[in-house]
């Protein structure tokens, strides 16, 4: 998975030393890292509104495996101690022209709203950071 190899280049440490966390639906890319987690024993937590949730059953085979996986409904919940945060995009892949009628479930995972409990490492790291968002335009 590209988003792993960006944070073995960047952090420079094994991969288990760092807490992940997913912000966005439960389905296609939420079950990529689910099952990286559980592969490389990874610590994951996932903020998933609800009707978004991932599949019980690709948790729980990821938890068999190793990963340590938590599924909350708060993104700030999901963030809080995070090393890395993931977001999604706001129409999964073959449904950008589809209507999402949860599109205000996902108005408080998206990277434009600050929902990190402390400053970011780094600013650049960071989208949803108070000091850098006044700068961007929101982009959904």
């Amino acid at each position: 998975m590209s988003d792993l190899l960006t944070v073995a280049e960047q952090k420079g440490e094994p991969l288990g030393k760092w807490r992940y966390a997913w912000l966005g639906d439960g389905n296609n890319m939420a079950n990529s890292w689910i099952e990286a987690a559980g592969q490389l024993k990874l610590d994951l937590r996932l903020a998933c509104p609800a009707g978004y949730k991932p599949e019980a059953k690709i948790l729980d085979e990821a938890r068999r495996r190793g990963g340590k996986i938590v599924v909350v409904d708060k993104p700030l919940d999901a963030v809080a101690g995070a090393d890395v945060v993931n977001t999604d995009v706001w129409a999964s892949m073959g449904q950008e022209r589809k209507p999402r009628s949860g599109a205000g479930a996902f108005a408080a995972t998206s990277s434009t709203t600050p929902c990190w409990p402390r400053r970011p490492r780094t600013r650049s790291s960071c989208t949803a950071c108070p000091r850098t968002a006044a700068r961007r335009s929101p982009t959904p």
